[in-house]
């Protein structure tokens, strides 16, 4: 259902009442009416159902014909409007009208740009005619079709996109600060860095303290509970770079517990209550200098995994396996991406959510 201000909500048994976060380029609805449709047996059941209506225009979107003209002559003219859904597979979304090699699909949500693709099926097996299409709001399209020729290095961190569920974990990060003491009860504590963003995976920021203090802690907001996976100190003594101290925290808390957050293990997680910080000090009192540290929000274990085996993948009209890797880092790193294309990052030792993306700009832009 539609909250009257073009947000998607939930309205299945205990779902909280939170905007969906993918986005509908069709609706249908399931009725108790016979809405005559054609019969196919090649065609799935979404398409032929006559107790499917399509209600997309019914919704507060700019709903409006889709119009894509293809270069070559179609054998087959049930020709569909799929996109891309959890993993490897293809939704068909509707079938559209074919003419003068121009398919024209009715009554299409322009909510936000996404990315569509255009086929049939031909005994019971997917055949798409063209690569990835960008379906712009504007009404503009474009194709992410991968060079044969450019390739390239990406940095990868997710293998599917933050929900919300999770997100106020990331938003818990907002505004806490890094700060440096020579006394326990930080009474002299001096801030080297604030975040003013919300870390979504595995981040490491730069701090290059030149002064040195004998502790640093992690402190949130104001009423902000403090809910990481990981949250490492890495401190530059003697010329090289390390993670050696001792955690430490505002109230007394079994160190085995603070150690959650220093093990690389996304699973294991350390969760305060509101008011409360988290630090490190030297194993002699010694004082530190602090290089860097590294974060991650409490997650859904979709972020990259230390011991897990990762596959990449890229669509040319299917999918295409270009290298499988084993995660030595809380990140991954790919040698030999196609550029301008929709790749897809697969978690083979464990995980079902998978979803597509395209890197911009040294970043995962998910879809």
């Amino acid at each position: 259902m539609d909250d009257g201000n073009g947000n998607i909500l939930p309205f299945n048994g205990g779902d909280e009442w939170a905007a969906y976060p993918f986005t509908g380029l069709k609706i249908y609805r399931n009725t108790f009416e016979n809405h005559i449709k054609k019969k196919d047996d090649n065609l799935p059941r979404l398409l032929i159902n006559p107790n499917y209506l399509d209600v997309t225009q019914e919704y507060p979107f700019d709903v409006r014909d889709l119009k894509i003209s293809l270069k070559d002559t179609i054998p087959n003219q049930n020709i569909c409007l799929f996109t891309f859904g959890t993993g490897e597979n293809l939704v068909p979304l509707t079938i559209g009208d074919f003419k003068n090699n121009t398919v024209t699909f009715k009554k299409v949500s322009f909510r936000e740009d996404a990315l569509v693709l255009i086929g049939y099926f031909e005994e019971g097996e997917t055949k798409i005619i063209e690569n990835p299409i960008i379906m712009y709001r504007n009404g503009y399209q474009g194709i992410y079709t991968p060079s044969s020729e450019l390739v390239r290095q990406i940095k990868l961190t997710r293998k599917y996109p933050i929900t919300y569920e999770t997100s106020a974990f990331s938003e818990n990060i907002m505004n806490a600060q890094i700060q440096g003491a020579n006394k326990s009860n930080f009474s002299d504590a001096r801030t080297l860095f604030t975040f003013q963003y919300a870390p979504q995976f595995y981040s490491k920021i730069d701090i290059g303290d030149s002064i040195g203090y004998r502790y640093f802690r992690y402190i949130p907001e104001n009423n902000k509970p403090i809910n990481l996976a990981e949250l490492q100190f890495h401190i530059n003594n003697s010329g090289s770079t390390s993670t050696i101290g001792e955690y430490f925290s505002s109230t007394f808390i079994d160190s085995l517990v603070l150690q959650n957050v220093g093990d690389s293990d996304i699973r294991s997680n350390l969760n305060l209550k509101p008011g409360n910080w988290i630090g490190i000090k030297g194993i002699h009192n010694e004082k530190l200098f602090l290089s860097s540290v590294s974060i991650l929000p409490r997650n859904n274990l979709n972020v990259i995994e230390l011991g897990h085996t990762y596959e990449l993948f890229y669509f040319d009209k299917k999918w295409i396996r270009i290298q499988k890797k084993k995660a030595d880092k809380l990140e991954i790193i790919f040698d030999k991406a196609p550029a301008n294309a929709v790749m897809l990052l697969r978690d083979i030792t464990e995980g079902r959510q998978e979803r597509i993306f395209t890197y911009e700009n040294y970043y995962q832009l998910f879809w």
